[in-house]
């Protein structure tokens, strides 16, 4: 068969096919195909650009009497464009043309396009054979008797046997076309035959007749017709559809692990027996009380507890308790005793004592170790990479481990944290009594501009800080914040945010800045860096909030050259 090129537009748009035919198309012959054999129906499928299409398609096939043999069928597609179906003819399917159609696209789309693909289905050569023999021995004048001495030659000859033949026997017996009521009058003339008996036919059929009626002469009819009965009672109550589905259930259990049950089956039943039942029924009392919406709810906070650290917790608390163990209890409950249970003693009987403490300007109740913070320095004001050089020193008398925030803001009453600031981020440090921690802390600016650089540092519930203003300079001549002045390629790796000259919240790259952008912000929308897209962190403080969310809005509409 003429192959036919076919060009599809699935794109929400009329579909076009054009076929490239031969001229003779007209004359060309149908597929054909062999009984007991398999045929591929398949086309090749084009876009109105002459790309492949690999736009699902589906085949229906009609045998000549008119019967559904395949009801839509999804065709295999590879990216050639090419689309096919593979359908085995069965050896005794019907003959003659098989109506196919193969179909692509939608008819509510109004772009349905439906193409003939029928096929013709021939006998194969033994097939026609068979229909040959079948007219000899289905003849309805002929039988065993009509055919003169024929019979009488065959089965009266000495030297013939099932075994001496060939293959006749297996030809006989394994021809698929054969049945008892497909030779003619044969069983009539056998079972009609006056002169016949099981007797009459060798004494291997009497023996076998024989061996099987002693076999079942043992058998109890009466319990066999009480086990038929219990079978069809057992499939009543339990229903053929519940059959079908416990044997689906059953299909995985590991048969293995039940026998092994069943073996141990002794040691079970010894430790059963000695359970107190009792115990048990009352257990099932107190668990139907218990409201399981409370139990799952625990389930739910449970299930997302890091059991790796529980386990960390326990190896700890196991080595605290190895120390906590050596400790004489008596001697420590007898120490508050001895200093609060003294007579002479008292708050006011320890001289300056408590006027001190009280009045110590650098101690309150949450902490003993009051930081010093100091902005010393800030070198680096050219964008994005400010940084500061920043001294910490514990003014108390015991160590401490202080979390500390910087930041970079654009009002000075605005403090750390809290989603809106320019940059923000953390860390602790353990520092000495007395001892100076001297650090640069980093931070990234976007836009020349004048901002402030804070630093707080907690200790307990209170916290020290120190805060300096800067004005934030471009990178390049003429950039902007660091003053005019020509020269240079003019190329600013980190514009401000209004430059006309580029959007940086053009994360698409498609030169604007619309809801595409905004869509692909919402994407990333409180996500943990990095990101995959980095330019979303417009103000690379490594969040995606609303500060790159204003950004984007002061540039809505704009259009401009790409960022990178």
């Amino acid at each position: 068969m003429n192959k036919q090129t076919l060009l599809i537009h699935f794109l929400f748009l009329p579909i076009f096919w054009i076929i490239f035919a031969s001229p003779n198309i007209a004359n060309a012959e149908y597929q054909k195909v062999s009984l007991g054999d398999t045929i591929r129906i398949g086309e090749f499928v084009y876009n109105d650009d002459y790309t492949p299409s690999v736009t699902a398609c589906t085949i229906t096939i009609n045998d000549p009497v008119g019967t559904l043999k395949v009801n839509a069928g999804a065709m295999t597609t590879i990216a050639t464009g090419w689309h096919y179906y593979d359908y085995a003819v069965g050896g005794g399917e019907s003959t003659g043309s098989w109506s196919t159609a193969m179909s692509c696209g939608s008819g509510g789309g109004g772009d349905l396009i439906v193409v003939d693909k029928t096929f013709v289905v021939v006998p194969t050569v033994a097939s026609l054979n068979n229909d040959i023999a079948s007219s000899v021995w289905g003849s309805g004048t002929r039988s065993l008797t009509t055919f003169g001495s024929l019979v009488s030659d065959v089965w009266g000859n000495t030297t013939r046997s099932l075994t001496t033949f060939g293959t006749l026997v297996a030809d006989i017996w394994g021809s698929t076309t054969r049945s008892l009521t497909t030779f003619g009058t044969l069983v009539a003339d056998v079972w009609g035959n006056t002169t016949r008996t099981l007797t009459s036919l060798g004494g291997t059929v009497e023996s076998d007749v024989t061996a099987i009626k002693a076999k079942t002469d043992t058998l109890d009819w009466t319990d066999v017709t009480a086990i038929k009965g219990n079978v069809a009672t057992l499939i009543t109550e339990v229903g053929t559809g519940n059959i079908t589905g416990i044997k689906t259930k059953t299909d995985t259990i590991a048969w293995g692990n039940v026998t092994g049950l069943v073996t141990t089956a002794g040691d079970i039943k010894a430790k059963t027996d000695t359970l107190a039942w009792a115990d048990v029924t009352g257990i099932k009392t107190k668990t139907d009380t218990i409201a399981w919406a409370d139990v799952t709810g625990i389930k739910t906070k449970t299930d997302t507890i890091a059991w790796g650290d529980i386990g960390t917790l326990g190896t700890t608390a196991a080595a605290i308790q190895a120390k906590t163990d050596t400790i004489n209890w008596a001697d420590i409950a007898s120490i508050p005793l001895n200093t609060w249970g003294y007579s002479a003693r008292s708050l006011t009987t320890f001289g300056t004592l408590v006027a001190d403490v009280w009045n110590y300007s650098v101690r309150s109740l949450t902490t003993s170790a009051p930081p010093q913070v100091i902005i010393t320095s800030m070198e680096d004001l050219t964008v994005p990479n400010i940084t500061a050089n920043v001294r910490i020193t514990n003014e108390g008398f015991t160590g401490f481990e202080y979390y500390y925030e910087w930041c970079v803001v654009t009002n000075l009453s605005n403090d750390c944290g809290g989603g809106d600031d320019t940059y923000y981020s953390s860390a602790s440090k353990l520092i000495n009594p007395g001892e100076n921690f001297d650090t640069i802390l980093s931070s990234t600016v976007v836009a020349p501009g004048s901002y402030y650089f804070k630093v707080a540092v907690n200790y307990g519930t209170e916290k020290s800080g120190a805060s300096r203003s800067f004005v934030a300079i471009s990178s390049t001549p003429g950039g902007g914040g660091g003053g005019g002045g020509g020269g240079g390629d003019g190329t600013t790796n980190f514009p401000p945010v209004n430059n006309g000259a580029r959007n940086v919240a053009d994360f698409s790259g498609d030169g604007k800045v619309n809801s595409v952008d905004f869509s692909i912000l919402l994407a990333f929308w409180k996500t943990n860096p990095p990101f995959s897209n980095p330019n979303v962190d417009i103000n690379k403080d490594l969040k995606v909030n609303s500060v790159d969310f204003s950004i984007l809005l002061s540039q809505w509409g704009k259009v401009g050259a790409v960022s990178n």
